[in-house]
């Protein structure tokens, strides 16, 4: 088996789907959809630098595993807390339009990978309606086309008072992937919270797959690994997990995707064997040169 310095695979094989080491064979089996998840660190104050990383993950995730689809995780590009958006030409970390350059950069990526690319940015929308900047994740098609906008329904106080504004739709999108039609939805950190809501409330991932969604893509810089897996078995679904912090102290990773039974079939952290800090602590840490792993899954 080869090996990757960076890369940290825990292989587990269960009845929904396999999770494998760096494969020889680079072929997902037929009826299988591959599905690549990442963890890396936001480096603060050059945009174009961590850019340049995230692109470099997503090849080194293309030519070990040959994914369908590859998650990244939340504030990976910018700075979380802004609802500003600068020009293009701003290299300071803060949201951009649809036409800026991460965007432009993931687009061409995708088509280049053969590839769904899902991934968080703080965006406006083009027409200004509605209003405001969202925390939002994004999937690009292996075409390079913007083919799914989720914005974060439970958007925590500190992003709401940098200017963040709240989303409210929870949409659910059709992808087809080796020739299959695979109903995908996705979530944003504190969406996956149990303390996001009050009593009653249905939580996004409820309402997703109650919408036929087979899987949910989670990007997120919280530790919520342990409430995915009650997610994914409670509703019959899987969840991809791409995350930044561990900081909660429990025996999953950061980064994990799971089945439609609770099992885990893979789970890895960029720091594993780090014992769990304060969020404050953890959240804006400089990384290493970020982890990946991946999972076939059978729907």
């Amino acid at each position: 088996m080869r090996e990757l310095k960076t890369v940290l695979f825990i292989c587990i094989f269960m009845f929904a789907g396999t999770a494998s080491p760096y494969a020889d064979n680079l072929i997902s089996p037929p009826g299988n959809i591959r599905v690549a998840t990442t963890c890396i660190k936001l480096r603060l104050g050059s945009k174009s630098k961590n850019l340049a990383e995230i692109l470099d993950l997503i090849d080194k995730t293309a030519n070990a595993c040959n994914p369908d689809i590859i998650v990244l995780s939340e504030s990976i590009f910018t700075r979380m807390n802004c609802g500003t958006v600068l020009s293009s030409a701003d290299d300071t970390g803060n949201s951009e339009d649809l036409s800026g350059p991460v965007f432009e950069a993931l687009k061409r990526k995708a088509v280049e990978r053969k590839c769904f690319i899902a991934f968080n940015l703080n965006a406006p929308y083009e027409n200004g309606t509605p209003a405001g900047v969202y925390n939002s994740n994004f999937i690009i098609s292996p075409e390079g086309k913007i083919i799914g906008r989720y914005d974060k329904n439970r958007v925590p106080e500190g992003e709401i008072n940098s200017g963040l504004s709240i989303g409210s739709g929870r949409p659910v999108f059709e992808l087809t992937i080796r020739g299959m039609d695979v109903k995908v939805g996705m979530a944003i950190c504190y969406d996956v919270a149990e303390e996001a809501y009050s009593a009653g409330e249905e939580r996004v991932v409820k309402t997703l797959a109650n919408k036929g969604a087979k899987i949910v893509l989670v990007s997120t810089i919280g530790d919520y690994t342990s409430k995915a897996v009650e997610d994914a078995k409670d509703n019959g679904i899987y969840m991809v997990v791409s995350g930044q912090d561990k900081y909660r102290g429990d025996d999953l990773g950061a980064s994990a995707i799971i089945d439609p039974k609770g099992n885990v079939l893979m789970q890895f952290t960029d720091r594993t064997g780090m014992p769990g800090q304060p969020f404050e602590q953890m959240q804006y840490r400089k990384g290493e040169d970020g982890s990946f792993g991946y999972a076939d899954i059978r729907l």
